[in-house]
This record gives C-alpha cells, structure tokens and sequence, in this order.
C-alpha cells in the first residue's frame, strides 16, 4: 500500500494478490551479471532494456561483439564494422570502416594527376575521367605528319611549320616493313599514305568483318570474304534467303528448300526433292510400300509398290464390285471371286414381267387395274366346260347331299342349270417383287435339282393344257413359259374377299380344301377350266351389306409343277410322296379327266411354287335369263370395288361395324379391336416419293395447272399421304349405291356425262379425269379404272388448312350453312379440277400448303355460267340434281360443289411448295 496500491480484499487473499500485485518491487533481470537495481513492476521492465548488464549483441552485420558491461553508444562510435560514406565527392558508395581504405584506392571519384604533369600540365580529375583526359591532354605525344616524329600536341603545329621548310626531304612511308618502297616528300607523305599506298590498311567493306587487308589486296579480299551477302545454294529450288558466306553453309543443312532424296530411296525410288516437299512425295511415292485395302476381304498382298497397288486393285479378286442386277435394286458388293456366286443366287436376277406397271422398280406390292380384259374373257371361254361335278354347290340352296355329276339343278335341262359361259368384269394384276423372287427361286431351285427331263407335259398333253393357247396368244398379259418344268398358268376358284386378300397374303395352304374338303392333303388346288375353278367360287351373299352379291372370283396363277406325281385317282399314299421338302415329286396331278371324264386337277404343296398373278372378277351367264343375270342386282358396265384395290385393307368389308360404333377405328390409331368381326381401319400411310403414285401425283398437280388457268405455273409436291379410313368411305360407298340405283332408273343407266353437261364433249371433262385417261399414264394406282364414270365420279382437289384437314380426315367435310358462310355457288362443299384454285383456299404451314385430293361423286350435275348463282344448291336439289358446276362465263376456272358431305372422300393429302418444274415418271 505504501508504494501506491489502493486496492482492497479478504485476508484470506492477501497472498494471492501480494504475487500479483503491479505495485510490488522486483530485482533486476541482469541482477547476476552485477546490476544492483530493485523497482516497481512497471518501471523494472523499462530498466532491463537499458540495463548496462543486460547481455546485448552489436547491431553492425559482422560484429558479433558482446556489450554486456559496457555502453553500447561508445562501442558504435568506435566499432570497425560501422557503416561510412565514401569522402569522394560525387561517390555515394557506403561500407564497413575496416574497407574504407581500400575502396578509396579504386574509388572512380578519386582525385589523380595527369600522367603528363612532368612535362607541364596541372590538371586534376576523377579516375573515371583520366582516360578521356589522356587523350585529349594537350601534353601527350604525336608524330609528326611529314616527318613522323613524335611531338608535344601543344606544340604540333609550330613544328609543322618548320618541318614544312624542311620538304624536300624525303620520307620512307611508314609501311615499307609492308612491302613499300615509296620516298616521299615529306609534303606528300600523309597523302600517299592515306590514299596512294597499295599497302595501306583498308578495313573490309562488310561490316562483320574485322579484318583490314592491305589496298592492293581488297578486292580478292572482299570477293573471298566470309562475311560478303550470298543467296541460298537452293535458290533455284525457291529459296529466296540471304545471309552472310560463313551463315549459308549452316543454313544449308536446315534450308527447307534442300535437296533430299525420297525416303524410299532404298526400295528404287531416285527423285530428289525439296525437303518441305519430301512428305508429300513420300505420301504418293510409287516406291512406298502398302497393303491392298482388299487385305480385310482375304487379299495376301500386304507388301505392294505404291505404283503397282493401284492395277493390282483394279484386278484384285478380293475386290467389291456391283452386282450385274442393281439396276433392279440389289445393293450387296460381292468380292469379284464371289460375284458369279452371289449372283447365280441373288434375289434380284429374276426379271419382273416387262408388262408390270412396277417392272421398273425393286420393292414393291401393288394391286393394279387391267384395262385389257380381252385376254381374260378369252381364257373364260376357252377354258369353259359343260361339265358339273359334286363339287359345285346347289345354286338355289335346296339339295344337301350332292351326287356325283352334281345336283338335279345344274345338270342339262335344270333349273337354272350350269352356268353357260362367265362375263368379265374386273381383272386385278399382283404385284408383289417379293413373291415373284420367292417364286422365282422355287422355279430355279426345281429346273437345277431335276433338269428338263420330267418336263414338258403341259406342251404334250392330250388332250391339251386348256390355257396354253390363250397363253401363247397374248404375251401382252402373260410372261413366256419355262415348260421343261412344267411351268403353266392355272385357276383357283375361292370367296370374293379371300381371292382379294392373296395380294396381300399370297397362296395360304391352310385355307385348302377349307370349302370341298382335301383329298389330296394340304396343298393348293388348281384347275385348268374355269368351270371346275367356279365350282369352289363364292360371293359375299350373306354377309353384312353383301356389296360383291353374285360378283364371284377366280386366281390366275403362274404355277412350276416340275416332276408331277401323276395318278387317276385322290388318295394319301400319292400326296405323301409329293410333300415335303425332299419329296420324291415337285406336285401333284390328279387325271380324273382319264379316269371319269370330269377335270384334270393340278396340286401344289409349296405355297412357293405359286405366284397369284392375276384375280378375275366375274358374273355367271345362265340360260334362264331372269336367274341372276348380269346387271340385275345393279353391276355397273364401270363397276368399282367396295374398297379400292391398291389399299391395304381392300379385301375387308367396311359394312361391318362393331357394336360400340363410337368407339370404333378412331383416327390415327389403326384396326378396330372392340370384336373380332368389325373390319373397321384408319391407315395413314405416306407415299413412297420414288414410287409411280408419287409421280402420277405429281404430275396430275402440274398437267392440271398447265391445262387450267394456272397459268402453266409448276407446283412441288413435297409430301402425299394416303387415306384409308373406314368409316368415311363406307360413307361414301353408301352415297355413291344410293346415287347408282337413281341413274339405273334411268334408260341409259347412267347420269349425264360431264363433258356432255359442258357441252363441250371432247374438252369438257373434268382436268384430272383426263389426265389420267392420257396415253402413257401409268395404271399403277390411281387411274380412271378405278372410277364410276357412269355416275360422274372424278378426282378433284380442296384447299384447306393443317387443323382443318386433320377434323377432316376425322369427321368428313362439314356442309356450312350458305347464311353462315357466303359463298359463290350456294351451300356445299368446294373442289377445284385445277390444283391452282385450291391453292387459293390454303393456309400455309410451315412453308407448305395442303391440298386433298377428293374422290367425288358427282352424279347429276346442275350447269351453270353466271358469274355467282348463291342460288344455285337449292334451284338444283329442286331439280333433283346432285351437285353443282359453277363455270363462271364460260371461261373458268370451274368449281364442283357437292350438297352433302358423304358425296366426297378424302384420298390423298397432298403437301405443296412453291413453284418448281417438276419430272415425270410414267
């Protein structure tokens, strides 16, 4: 408390705090050392750092002297490694003391005498400055000009004047050590020896050089310099470096436009070439080595010259040439060793017969029209025979158990009795590229395994193949035949629908002897007589619409019988050595013509064997003329399928619906699955753009601008699709019979035609029906076969836009109001015969318009001129009229208007661009 601490605490404390306490005394640190002093915590601490007993080291670097003891200010005064300044003015160089003295020996700043001071001169100057002085000293030495003694620079000029008293004397010049032996005067010697003397030092005129030849020597000097400018030794190779003599031997050796030889050298190769190019070279050398590009196909020649490579590639035999065959679609490369192999079993050696619309292409399966059914009506009769068996069923249904010789009904004299004779009326061509080849091979599989020596029956046969002279006779509708193996043309006799369905579905042995039974085993039974292939014919009477009632079908096949199993009689043992796949026989014939004087009948067991080529439909003639005549359940002269043959489903009958209609195929979903028995659909299937449809379309978009009032403008088609749905034909199937039965009420059975309505006969039909009807226009898909002309129905296309043709193709057209909509001709639905009108109607999406292509039913057709008639639907339902041709003045562009939406299908949806001449292929 006396030395200041007022603090305050228990007793028990007092301890604690006294070692604590900031008041206390302490002895000093360096009290060991001698330092007596005793003070406060505080001021003890500020005492031990100037404690003189404290032990402190010197601060000068290189002085490890210990103070302790002694005071520190009077060591630095005297410390030897103190730093100082050098005295020198101008120097500010700073060092230990112990080296001052030797730095002021070298000091550049310290003061010298001039070296010439003996002979007078006083001057003083730093070290660094006394050269400089030196040389300029007024005291230092030089020779006289003229006599080349040495002299004091002060005193030069006043001994030239007396020298120059003195010129007549001659001097030797100062390089006769050199070789000159030239006195001059002592007035002329500077000038000799400056310019005259030819053994004068002259420096070399190349700056490099160091060297200073004698004058008479300069030239060889310079012209063998070293250091004199060349070019590079590669100049004419296209270097146009330059560099001194002693540089162009080093940039010789990394010029890139030396001189190497080619990398092959070795293996002949004795082109030299400039080093940037040598790479290049090398890369197309014909020395180099390489290996066939063949080697991974099995070619041995691994090691080959360059140049030798590309003839022994043009004839190696490992190499991939193009089969002979695609031209008809083959794109396998066989090795040239294989190619005789791979041809002799490409799928793709067979030929298609040349009078196929589709003979041209490679992949395809077509149903086609044949506008030629002369041949057909031909082999009707021909192969015609007055001959009934058990097998034809009682065609009015009343005998069950049919005798041999067939029923009471059919025989002479029966009512009705047989058929007397078949009137063609369609004949459908098939035409499937992958069912001919499979064919094809089958036919060249049976000519190789057993060679022409069981063939030739149907060319001897007695009596003869009921075919072959219609055969021979029109080469227009049936491909030669192969007849040493028994290759012929034959008839299936089956439903309506199933003889539509082999175009899809080919020869089905499943479905034989399904109807009479078979006696022979299941194998696909053939006849040459229409009359036996009839017998085994149906129509679709029965079933739900029974749009083909009294309409029958027979298949025309193109058959390979091979070696044929001959026998009189049906039994097993003979089918069983006919089936099978190592069967002793190709087929089966069955001579119950020899035996009882009914019909050869002709079996095959490999589906294969047999191409379906042609479907003839048909109406029977019997002699009762009011039993099922032709045309009394109202067959048209231009009678058109219930489904178009060219589509997928055109063998099923759209007049079955399941019993949830509502639900039934909706759009973009594909087939019906509520019941087995619907055969409702909806395909969208997009045309092939190489394929003969998407030209004919084609085409029709461009004819009909050029013949309309387009202007002869040329439209693209970028796209087409083609529309199969159901319930919008079976629709317009319904509409199309009910406008049918109208005009057979009619004496000529028919509506008025177009052109007649016209008035113009030869010009006034409808654009696309003529363009279609042209010469060389292929029948390949849609064509004027497949239209009911005799009830106006013609192709004609809509303008629309993307949302509208899609509720198109889901609901049909929607017949507006003319109070809703205004329009030109009065209420219906709108086409054009020229594509430019409907363009006008479009709204382009995505750079295209679309149009449909309608199928449209015309029927009787109410005629008009006038510029507008918004009248015009209702004075022509008055008229009992079906729709409307408006052709404004006479002069067109005319449009077809339709009163009720089921009187047009949606067909083709067409994808159009711009304007672009377009090429057809017909």
């Amino acid at each position: 408390a006396d030395e200041g601490c007022q603090q305050q605490f228990p007793l028990r404390n007092s301890l604690q705090h006294q070692t604590a306490c900031p008041f206390r005394k302490l002895p000093c640190s360096f009290k060991h050392a001698g330092c007596t002093e005793i003070a406060g915590v505080a001021v003890i601490s500020e005492h031990e750092k100037t404690c003189r007993y404290s032990q402190h080291v010197c601060t000068f670097q290189g002085c490890k002297q210990n103070l302790q003891g002694q005071d520190p200010e009077e060591h630095k005064a005297r410390c030897e490694w103190r730093i100082v300044n050098c005295p020198n003015q101008g120097c500010s160089q700073r060092q230990p003391f112990r080296d001052l003295q030797q730095h002021r020996d070298t000091c550049p700043f310290r003061i010298r005498s001039c070296r010439y001071a003996h002979r007078g001169c006083d001057k003083s100057m730093t070290a660094r400055d006394e050269a400089e002085h030196h040389r300029l000293c007024d005291f230092r030495e030089e020779p006289c000009p003229n006599c080349r003694k040495p002299q004091i620079h002060g005193q030069l000029k006043a001994h030239e004047q007396q020298c120059r008293q003195n010129s007549e004397e001659v001097t030797p010049c100062r390089y006769h050590e050199q070789g000159c032996a030239h006195t001059p005067f002592a007035r002329d010697l500077e000038a000799h020896e400056t310019k005259v003397c030819e053994f004068r030092p002259v420096p070399c005129e190349f700056k490099q050089c160091l060297e200073k030849p004698m004058a008479k020597d300069r030239p060889d000097h310079v012209q063998n310099c070293k250091y004199r400018p060349v070019d590079c030794r590669n100049k004419s190779s296209g270097c146009g470096d330059n560099m001194t003599f002693v540089e162009e031997q080093a940039h010789a050796q990394i010029c890139e436009y030396r001189l190497v030889e080619c990398r092959y050298f070795s293996t002949g190769c004795a082109v030299k070439i400039c080093y940037n190019q040598a790479q290049e070279h090398a890369r197309v050398c014909g020395y180099r080595k390489q290996q066939c590009e063949y080697v991974p196909l099995g070619c041995d020649q691994t090691d080959c010259y360059a140049q030798d490579l590309a003839k022994h590639e043009l004839e190696c035999r490992y190499r991939p040439v193009e089969c002979d065959f695609k031209f008809r679609g083959c794109t396998t490369k066989p090795s040239f060793s294989e190619k005789d192999d791979h041809q002799a079993k490409c799928r793709f050696r067979f030929e298609f017969p040349r009078y196929w619309a589709n003979s041209d292409e490679h992949n395809f399966q077509q149903m086609v029209l044949s506008r030629g059914l002369e041949p057909f009506e031909q082999m009707a009769q021909a192969t015609y025979v007055s001959k009934p068996t058990r097998d034809r069923p009682c065609p009015v249904n009343k005998c069950a158990d049919i005798p041999r010789g067939g029923c009471e009904h059919v025989l002479a004299g029966g009512d009705p009795g047989l058929p007397l004779g078949y009137v063609v009326r369609k004949v459908i061509r098939i035409e499937d590229s992958e069912k001919w080849v499979k064919y094809a091979e089958a036919r060249e599989t049976i000519k190789n395994t057993r060679g022409d020596g069981y063939g030739k029956w149907a060319a001897s046969a007695e009596p003869g193949l009921l075919t072959s002279k219609v055969v021979e006779d029109h080469a227009e509708a049936f491909a030669p035949l192969d007849h040493g193996i028994n290759e012929m043309y034959l008839m299936h006799g089956t439903n309506i629908r199933a003889s539509l369905s082999v175009g899809h579905n080919g020869v089905n042995l499943r479905a034989a002897g399904t109807h009479r039974g078979s006696h022979a085993g299941e194998g696909f039974y053939m006849s040459e007589s229409i009359t036996k292939a009839d017998e085994y014919a149906s129509d679709d009477r029965g079933e739900v619409g029974a749009y083909y009632d009294d309409v029958y079908a027979v298949v025309v096949l193109r058959v390979t019988m091979g070696k044929m199993n001959y026998t009189e009689n049906f039994d097993k043992e003979a089918a069983a050595v006919s089936m099978g796949a190592n069967a002793a026989f190709d087929s089966l014939l069955c001579d119950r013509l020899k035996a009882v004087d009914t019909f050869r009948e002709f079996v095959v067991y490999n589906p294969d064997q047999a191409y379906a080529e042609y479907v003839i439909l048909y109406e029977r003639q019997y002699r009762i003329p009011d039993f099922r005549a032709p045309g009394r359940l109202g067959m048209p002269e231009d009678f058109s399928f219930q489904v178009p043959v060219y589509w997928e489903n055109c063998y099923k009958n759209t007049a079955k619906l399941c019993s949830e209609t509502s639900m039934c195929a909706p759009p973009n979903t594909g087939l019906c699955r509520k019941t087995q028995e619907c055969q409702q659909f909806f395909v969208r299937k997009e045309v092939d753009v190489h394929s003969p449809t998407f030209a004919l379309l084609q085409h029709m978009v461009n004819a009909s601008a050029q013949q309309g009032k387009g202007g002869g403008r040329s439209t693209k088609l970028i796209r087409a699709e083609r529309i199969e749905a159901s319930k919008l034909w079976q629709m317009y199937v319904e509409r199309k019979l009910e406008i049918r039965k109208q005009a057979q009420r009619k004496p000529d059975r028919r509506c008025k035609p177009i052109a007649e309505v016209d008035g113009a006969k030869e010009s006034g039909n409808v654009l696309t029906t003529a363009i279609m009807d042209a010469p060389g226009v292929s029948d390949s898909s849609i064509s004027v076969t497949h239209l009911e002309l005799g009830i106006n129905e013609v192709l004609a296309f809509h303008g629309t836009s993307k949302d509208a043709c899609e509720n198109i193709l889901e609901g049909g057209f929607q017949i507006h109001d003319a109070s809703e909509h205004r329009s030109r001709f009065g209420k219906g639905a709108y086409l054009a015969e020229d594509v430019h009108k409907s363009l006008e109607y479009c709204v382009e999406n995505d750079g295209c318009n679309i149009v449909l292509l309608c199928r449209v039913t015309c029927g009787e057709i109410y005629y008009t001129t006038r510029n507008t008639e918004e009248d015009a639907t209702t004075t022509a339902q008055g008229l009992s009229m079906n729709c409307t041709i408006g052709n404004p003045r006479g002069e067109g562009p005319r449009e077809i208007v339709v009163f009720e939406k089921d009187q047009l299908y949606p067909e083709f949806v067409l994808y159009l661009q711009g304007e672009a001449q377009s090429e057809f292929r017909l």
